[in-house]
Order: structure tokens, then sequence, then C-alpha cells
């Protein structure tokens, strides 16, 4: 955007950049130029008072980039900017400058001298390179040289590299007070998509230039916006630019735009500044306004129009003469190739004048639209000659309107079909139709049927798969069958595959195909096999005994399609003259031991090879392993490896059994296999871990688990186990025992036997004390314990002490506005302070807005909380104060003297009363204003309730409302007593009402006093003056005043004639109240030699009290200055508020 800058008065785009922390902005390496305080470009050339270029000689460069990286794809460029200044900082129009770059990189110049306005640009490509690499470009003028780098980096899969894309484009770069420019804002997401709804905020640089119809904008479903920007009636001129920033999550993104201000030349307006093309819609026209230097239209001029990217839209006529009326006009359509895809262009608008060069840009944002057309088949089966379809295809233009008269061409894809018509027209529906049929009574198969069209120029096709069915059959159905090897052994037996096709040569599917085997010389594994999706059925043939030798047949039958099909196939059998002579091992096997098996054959040979397969009881029970399972044994003896892997402690003997594959022939071994010995009881589990108090009403059981172990960490089951309670206060039973002596041993304690896992289980119940429970658990005569742990017994209510409510905002802006969201947390814990059960109800109720009734307590990092949304609504106090309060069932709290986590008589507690919503949350309950609860319980009766004597926590406020005389007199718990928490959230209003904080003898004040209620009381009233339209007085070249940040909160008066300065005015006096919490306070000054700082107080905080805001002002050479204050809340709503400064003593 830099390059487009003409260079007119004072340039300080660098000093403002640094000043709003923008990084699109780039200062390059190097030194030189002027002190700290110098601004980059304070003038240009002649122009600069008692000064000026003496000769095409620089001082120093400046090298700005437009970006700081390129994507390795080759699709980005970057523009670099150098001007030539001298020592002064003036630009110096004539000056050699050469730029180039290194490391492979491409860089094209627009000359080699400086223009009238002291610069000169380049175009940075990566070239050929691909590469991630840093480009370092170098700007020389003589013996000054200054340098910038780019970093080459890997393009995301969007092929963006920085993220969102904000960019900001003006219908004229020069305006005048007469003639003001149009701000276009575009923003997009990394994609290229348009991000709509996001606030985008607008300033300019020097602030004293020119001004912004508004300070924010919100961009549209094209995520555009525009705003306004006049010449400031001052009369000042020089160059300045349109800063816009967004933030998109927790990504900023901006972009400028220069512009310039002057009394003295002529302007060129762009309308409108922005255009969308559609191929459904009428193409647009832009025009071209030209006003010379007194604001009066000039007829007559050339004004030229050219797209930016010449393959995307067309313009006509490309230059216009204006009219009398100074306006030039041209249309901007859609160019043949372009509008079928989404993209965004530019429209650059230009005219020379006075010796001026006018320039302008339209943004284009193109929408692709694309013609369709939909087919439909009344029939996608045609089974026979006769069988037909009717194809209907609807075409619709690129506006989605159904299209008539459009030729419809129609094809077949394997020419199985064909159609009455190849071709047919659209009728008024959009619909074209033909007929379908068999291309002949032979066609047999799938085809496709096509559609094409071309609408406008642009074609639109679809197709839709049609079954095409012979008339007359080609053929029978078939079975075939197949063997891999026609010579069978059992040592290799052979597959039976059959084959099912029907007629047409396609597979069948899920017919049943049974196997024989002719002359009992063999068998198959399965008398009958379900063909699959390939028409498949599989068995396995081998020899029927050992001896079996010979030729055989194998037969496939099947019942299909009315008729019997079978085939057969012969195969050779070859006996297995072999036998298991013995099938030994151990005598018997230690637990967890391994031990050898011997298998002696007879029969068996390297070139007649036996295969033997081994089976055991325990291995099938995954209790030991044998290795290896199947054998094919070419020598007579045959040794394996077994290891028990605790068979022994779930039975005493294996039974193994050794087969010859294919026969009968087998050989069964008992192994006497040792049970292991128990070593160790470990505690398992405790579910749930916590359980609560007997009575509560939540858990108040556990089951505690233990498993006995051998010396390998195995489960042992059949093994008894004595289980004894160590800890039962407060009654704590297990299995309806209480607590039983270890040492020594209780003589009949409950026992349990392991189950197949080893394990025991017990259940244990909870009593009315909170306590840590432990269980004794030992091996019923052996000298092997343990103790259970992770069990214990919990309070479960909510204590009043330990229920604690937080809000997100407590100043939001909802007086105005409905649907503003809040929330409100709840921490709630026992009176231990450890968290309550998960699933407890807490209850919300509020004196305005919505508020959700009940949220159930849920754990967050242990932590016990429940979170209740609100929105603004009516009803809206007329204070804007609203109050919040949560309940639940619990207990009042007190202080446990003796430790024991128990109520004794005499400790001091929290005697809670009724609860009630305390409307002006000052901690009283008035029968006659606040709004009670009827939650009446066991915990509250028309007691006087037992004030604190010696615990200050135990007083109760705002935050613990309570109504007096409805306690009980003695401490409640059990979930007897509704334990509660209230806060308040002010609803602020969306535009401010700022006041001065006291008396200042510097003011000379515009307004008269407002009475103003600054507390939950009525009585505390305060007459604040309201701020605005005042006069500060004071001779200090600098100085601050302060405004109190105070919300409009009207109150409410007696009647519309009521004199508002008097609080005996009022029903409701207006309430002191903050402005939302985010509000952005800004300070500007349209006075030249004089300036203004925000000195704190912005944004407003999180708070229920309106802030001070501190402005800071500084005298040059000017004597008075102006000095506006804008409140800008979340939503974007802006109050400005005018102040006069006078360097002077006091004030009239």
């Amino acid at each position: 955007m830099l390059q487009t800058i003409v260079t007119q008065g004072w340039r300080r785009l660098a000093r403002a950049a640094l000043g709003l922390g923008m990084t699109a902005f780039l200062s390059a390496c190097g030194g030189g130029g002027g002190s700290a305080g110098d601004p980059t470009f304070p003038c240009t050339g002649a122009s600069c008072p008692g000064g000026g270029t003496t000769g095409p000689t620089a001082a120093d460069l400046v090298v700005t980039l437009s970006g700081s990286t390129l994507p390795t794809d080759g699709t980005g460029s970057v523009l670099v900017t150098v001007y030539a200044v001298d020592a002064k900082r003036n630009t110096i129009a004539d000056v050699p400058v050469s730029i180039s770059v290194d490391q492979n990189a491409l860089v094209s110049t627009t000359a080699t001298k400086t223009d009238t306005s002291g610069v000169v640009t380049g175009t940075v490509r990566i070239g050929s390179d691909e590469s991630k690499r840093t480009i370092t470009v170098t700007a020389a003028s003589g013996s000054i040289t200054k340098t910038a780098q780019i970093s080459v980096v890997t393009p995301s899969p969007t092929g963006n590299t920085t993220g969102p894309a904000l960019t900001v484009a003006l219908s004229a770069t020069q305006i005048t007070p007469a003639v003001g420019s149009t701000v276009t804002v575009q923003l997009r997401s990394s994609t290229g998509a348009a991000l709509p709804d996001v606030v985008v905020s607008l300033a300019t640089g020097r602030g004293n230039l020119a001004n912004l119809s508004v300070a924010t904008v919100r961009t549209d479903a094209n995520g555009q916006a525009t705003a306004q920007l006049t010449a400031s009636p001052s009369g000042v001129t020089g160059a300045d630019y349109v800063t816009a920033i967004a933030a998109i999550g927790s990504t900023t993104v901006s972009a400028q735009q220069a512009f310039t201000v002057t009394n003295a030349l002529p302007t060129l307006t762009v309308n409108p500044a922005s255009v969308t093309l559609r191929l459904s819609q009428p193409a647009p026209e832009v025009t071209a306004t030209l006003r010379n230097a007194a604001g009066q239209p000039v007829a007559n001029q050339v004004v030229t129009f050219a797209p930016v990217s010449t393959g995307n839209m067309t313009v006509t006529p490309g230059s216009a003469p204006t009219d009398a009326n100074g306006v030039a006009r041209t249309t901007l359509k859609l160019s043949t190739t372009a509008g079928t895809t989404s993209a965004t262009d530019a429209l650059r608008v230009s005219a020379t004048y006075a010796e001026q060069a006018l320039v302008g840009n339209v943004i284009v944002q193109i929408v692709g639209e694309s013609p369709t057309a939909t087919m439909t088949l009344s029939s996608s089966n045609l089974s026979g000659l006769g069988a037909s379809s009717k194809a209907n295809v609807l075409v619709r233009d690129v506006g989605g309107n159904p299209a008539a008269g459009q030729l419809v061409q129609f094809s077949s894809q394997f020419g199985l079909v064909k159609f009455d018509a190849s071709t047919a027209v659209t009728d008024a529906t959009g619909v074209a139709s033909v007929n379908v049929t068999p291309a002949t009574g032979t066609s047999n198969g799938a085809d496709v049927v096509r559609a094409n069209v071309t609408v406008a120029g642009i074609a639109a096709t679809d197709s839709k798969p049609v079954q095409v069915v012979s008339a007359t059959s080609p053929g029978a159905p078939v079975l075939q069958l197949g063997l891999s090897s026609t010579s069978v052994s059992s040592a290799v037996p052979a597959t039976v595959t059959a084959t099912l096709t029907d007629s047409r040569g396609l597979p069948v599917a899920g017919q049943v195909v049974t196997f024989a085997v002719i002359r009992g010389l063999g068998r198959t594994n399965v008398g009958t096999a379900l063909t699959d999706a390939t028409g498949k059925a599989v068995a396995l043939l081998s020899p029927a005994t050992s001896a079996s030798a010979g030729a055989d047949e194998v037969t496939a039958t099947v019942q299909y399609a009315g008729t019997t099909l079978s085939a057969t196939q012969g195969f050779q059998v070859q006996a297995t003259n072999a036998t298991i002579v013995s099938f030994t091992g151990p005598g018997s096997l230690s637990a967890y031991g391994q031990d050898t098996l011997t298998i002696v054959l007879t029969g068996a040979a390297v070139d007649s090879p036996v295969k033997l397969s081994v089976s055991s009881s325990c291995a099938a029970a995954g209790k030991a392993t044998v290795s290896p399972a199947s054998i094919s044994a070419t020598s007579n003896t045959v040794t394996l490896q077994y290891r028990d892997n605790g068979c022994g402690a779930v039975q005493p003997t294996d039974l193994l059994q050794v087969v010859i594959d294919g026969t009968s022939t087998a050989r069964q071994l008992t192994l006497p296999i040792s049970a292991p010995a128990a070593v160790s009881l470990a505690f398992i589990s405790s579910v749930p871990e916590q359980i609560f108090l007997k009575g509560s009403g939540f858990t108040e059981s556990s089951i505690i688990t233990f498993e006995v172990r051998d010396a390998a960490g195995n489960p042992l089951p059949n093994k008894v186990v004595e289980l004894r309670l160590q800890t039962g206060a407060g009654g704590v039973t297990m299995e309806g025992r209480g607590v039983e002596s270890v040492d020594p041993l209780s003589p009949s304690p409950f026992t349990q036997t392991s189950n197949a896992l080893g394990r025991v289980q017990v259940r244990v119940n909870s009593g009315t004390q909170p306590t840590p429970v432990r269980v004794h658990a030992k091996l019923s005569g052996e000298n092997i314990a343990t103790v259970s742990s992770n069990l214990s017994v919990g309070i479960g209510l909510p204590s009043q002490l330990n229920f604690s409510m937080s809000q997100q905002t407590i100043n939001i802006e909802g007086y105005n506005i409905d649907n503003v969201p809040n929330t409100y947390t709840l921490i709630a814990a026992d009176r231990s302070s450890n968290p309550v059960p998960i699933g407890t109800t807490i209850n919300f109720v509020a004196e305005g807005g919505q508020v959700e009734s009940n949220k159930l307590i849920s754990q967050t990092n242990g932590i016990s909380q429940a979170t209740s949304n609100f929105v603004s609504a009516q009803p809206k106090p007329v204070d804007g104060r609203v109050t919040v309060v949560a309940f639940a069932l619990g207990e009042e709290s007190f202080i446990d003297k003796n430790g024991n986590n128990i109520y004794d008589s005499g400790e001091e507690f929290q005697d809670l009363g009724n609860i009630f919503k305390d409307r002006n949350y000052d901690g009283i309950f008035d029968a006659s204003f606040d709004e009670f609860l009827g939650v009446n319980l066991p915990g509250n009766t028309s007691s006087t309730c037992v004030p604190p004597t010696t615990v200050a926590i135990f007083g109760l406020n705002a935050y613990s409302p309570s109504v007096p005389g409805t306690c009980d007199g003695k401490w409640t718990g059990s979930g007897q007593i509704y334990v509660r928490r209230a806060v308040e959230t002010v609803l602020s209003t969306s535009t401010a009402r700022p006041l001065w904080p006291g008396g200042d003898s510097r003011v000379a004040y515009a307004n008269s006093t407002l009475p103003m209620q600054t507390g939950p009381s009525t009585s505390q009233v305060t007459n604040y003056r309201v701020a605005g339209g005042d006069t500060i007085c004071s001779v200090k070249a600098s100085d601050t005043f302060t405004l109190l940040a105070a919300d409009a909160n009207p109150g409410l008066l007696s009647s519309a004639s009521a004199d508002p300065s008097l609080a005996a005015s009022y029903i409701v006096l207006p309430r002191l109240n903050p402005m939302p919490a985010g509000t952005v306070v800004t300070v500007a000054t349209a006075t030249t030699g004089f300036s203004v700082s925000l000195a704190g107080g912005s944004p407003v905080p999180n708070t229920s009290q309106a802030n001070l805001v501190g402005i800071g002002y500084n005298f040059d050479t000017a004597i008075s200055g102006s000095v506006t204050v804008t409140f800008t809340s979340p939503r974007g709503t802006g109050t400005s508020f005018s102040f006069t400064v006078e360097k002077k003593n006091s004030c009239p």
C-alpha cells in the first residue's frame, strides 16, 4: 500500500506504525538519518518551509517491505519501497537508487531514480529456487546502502503463509474538505473465505488531517465493511494513512492505506467502492467523479478504467470522458472464462488533471456460479427388449432458475442402451426427456446414461447407472469343481473349490453346495458349504484313514434355478503307513516348571513326512504352552517343550493328546503338575474410594477387593482369606460387623474364598462421622497379610463457609441490549474443604435477566464446581443491578474445637435463616422490597437466629442472604438447611455519561449537577457534574484532567417535566454504574500545536464501581486546544464528548 502514497506535506507513517505496535510497517536494517525524535518524513522537496533539497544526493535511504515472508511455491511477491531523504529527513526527487536481491531471487524496479515523491519501488519474487531461505534486499545510492530481509517459508495447505488477511481500499487517495473518500475493508480467512461479523477498528495516523465517520465497523456476509473519510475542517494539509486492525481469536491482523489531504488539488472519487460480480446478475456500473481543487465537477476529462487482472473481468468502455457533472461511467463484466469460481480482484481508475495523477480503486468480489443438470430415471433396470425407462434432465442456469430452450445431448457409455432421440430441448420448466431402451435383444450388463448441456457457454453434465438384462438367456448356469492337488495324503491334504455361475457367467452367492467322496477313500472336513460373493464354496479333502490308498472321486452338487447341477473331480489317495508308538513326559512337573515331552513314531521319513497335532487342556485354558503344537515329522522321534503357566493352581493334571492329521491315530499323556504356593496378598481397589455419611443421601457403601498371588505374581483361586475391619469411627461396618482385633487376631473373622481370578471382596458401609477406613486381610493359616487404602468416609454435604460463587464479568453491556451473556461459577466443598460429590444439585435464581435454574456439580482437576449461564433480558432493574442467588442442601458451618469432625454442643456455629433475593444487595432483609424464597426446611423455623460471638466469619451479609427470625437456634446439618451465596451483576448501558469526580477550580462547567445514588442505600446520594462541553484553564504547558467513566443509567423521573438536577424529581435516582467491562476510551484533538494522550483508565476493568480516566494534554505552539474523548463499548457503541483547554490562569 505504501507505493500508492502521493507525498504532500508531512509524512509520519513510520512513527505512527511504531506507536500502534504495527508489524505491517517493516523498517530495514542500517544506520543514518536524524535523531530519535525526528519524524521519518517531515516534508517533501521545496515544499518544506526554510529547507528543501540542494541536489539529487541522498543523506539516507529508508526501505519498507509490504510483507516479511514469501511462499516456496512461487505464488507471492513482496513490494519494496525505497525513500531517498536529505539530512532533515525531507524526501528528494531524481536521486539514483538501485535495488538488488540475493539467494537466486528476482527483483523488478519501476525506475532507476526517485520520482517526484522521492520514491523508487520494486517487486521481489523467489525465482526458480523453491528452497526455504532468507533473501536480503539491498537498496543503494552512492555510498549509502540499506538492507531488509524476506523469509522464504513453506506455505500452509491452503497456500497462505500468514493466516487471515485484511485489506484496506480508498475510493479516492486524495481528499479535500469538500470531497471525502469511502474506506472499504475486506477480511478473509487463510483459505480465502469471507469472515463476517468481525469488528474492525479504524484510525488515522496523525489524527488532525482527516476524520473517520466511525471508529469501528463490522464486516458483512462478504467480509466487507465501509466507513467515510473526510478532511478535517482545520485546513491542515499533508499525507496520512488509515489503519485497520481486527482480532480473530488469538490472531491480530492489520492493514494500511495512505491518503493525502489538500486544499489545492483535484480529486477523483470512485463509486461504489466495492462491487460483486455474478454470472446470474447484470453487469454493475462504476462511476468516477472528477472535481477540481475547489470541489467543482470537471467535464471533458478522460478517465481510464483498467482491471488489475485481465483474466477475470472486462470494462466497457475502457476509458470515458467526464460529463457536465464530472462523472465518467463504465460497465464491469465477467470475462468469458471467469465466473465459475470465486475470486477477489480490483479495478484501477485513474485520470490526469492539473498535472496531478489521480487514482482510485474498486474492490471486486467474484462469486462463482455454474449451471446444473440433474438426471432422474423412471427405472434403473431394463429387463427384456421391450423394457424402457424415461430419462428426465432438469437444467438450471447459474442463478438456479429452470433454463428453457437448452439442447441436451444423451449418450451411452458402453452401448448397451439406446434412446428414442439422442438430443432433446428443455421445456418451460427446464426439463428435457427421452426414452431409454436396450440396444439389442441380447444386450446384457450395466451401462451409464449421460446427459450433457451447455448454458451460456458453460458446460454441465450428469449421469445415472442402468442395469440391462437380456431378453433371451445366453446360456445355462454352470458348476465347476477344482482341486489344489490330485494327490492327497494325510501330510498333504487338498483344497476342493466349487464355483457356481449363472446363465450370464456371473458368480452366484449364497447357494449351498454338498460335497461327497464316492468310494470312501477320502473325506471332506465339511459336508456342505455356502458360495461366497465370488460364487465359490470350499472344503478340505484328506484320506479317510491312514491305510486308505487308491483312486477316488469327489463330487459337488447344488440346487439352483430349478435344476440340479453337479461336478466331479478324481484324485489319488496316498496311504499313510505311520503309527504312534509312545507319548511320554516327566513323572510330574513343578509349578511353573518346564520339561521335555517325547513322541515315538513309525513310518516317518523325509520323503513321507507325518503331520502331527498336539492338544493340551491347560494350554487351551491359557495356563500352559506346548511348543511346537503342530509338527511335520520326518523322523520317528519327536521332542516337544512343555511349560506350566499356573495350571497347577486350577487342576492337578494336564491331559495331552497327539494325533496324526487326517487319521484317527492318537495317543494321550497325563502329566501331573504341582500347585503353586501363595506368597502375597495384594490390595486391589476400593470402589468408590470415597463414601459419605450415613443418611446423607449420597453413596454410603464401597467394595474393597484383595487378590491372592503366587511367586510369579499370578492370581491363585480357592484360597481362604480372613478379613477384619480396623477403623469404625461413627459406626462404620464391614459386612455388618464392627472393628475386630488384628493383634492378637480375633478368633472368628469374616472369611472369603478367592475366586478364579484369585480375588475376594468385602462391603464397607459408612457411619455418621467422617473418617479414613482400613480393612485388614490375612491368608488363613499363613503369615501373609495386607491392609486396604484409599477409602474414606466424607461428609458429602456443602458447608456454608465452603460455598463460594463468582461471576465471569461484573459489569456487562446488558442495560440496552438483550442476550448479553455472563456466567456464574459455584465452588462447593464440605466442612473439611473436600469436594462435594459429583451430581450435587445447585439451584440458581435471579432478580432480572435469565439464569439457568439448576446445575449439577462436576469435577475439574478434582475440584467440585458448577457453572450457570446468564443472559440479559427483561426484567431489568432501573438501577441496572441484578442480584443472583445460588443455593443447595447442606449444613451450617461450625468451629470444631475438639477436632472430632462432628458438631458437639457448645461449639459456635453459623445459624442460617430463610433465603431471600437481596434486590439492593445491602445484606438487610426488607419485607416490603426484597423477594422471599419459599424454601422452608426443618432447619428454618420462627426462632431468633443465634448471632456469632467470637467468630467474625459467621456474620451474615449480602453475599450470604438470610432472613432474620427464621432460624431454629441450633446447629443444623444432614441436608436440613440451604447453604447460599449471592452476587450482584451490573447491567451497564452502551452509552457513556462521564462525570467530573469532584470540584476542580480549573474547570468552567457547562452542565448542571446530577444527583446520583452511589451505594445500595437510597440515602447514599452525591451530586456530580456531567462532563462534556466544559472548558479547562491552566497556565501549565502540560497537565491532566480526570473523568469518571460512568454509564448513562437514567434512573426514573416522577414525570417527563421534572427537573433532573433535583433528587426530589426521581422515583429512582440514577445509579453511579461503570461502563461495560472492556469499554475502550480514546482521546483525540483537531488542534495544531496541541497534543493529547490517555493517562490511564482504558479499557474499563471488571468492576462494580465507575473507574477514573485520565486525559493528558500538552501545549506546543497553540494556546487553546480541543479535546474529544470517546467511549466505545464492547458491542461497538461509541459516545464522544468535547472539551476545550485554555492556556491561561482561570476560566471566566
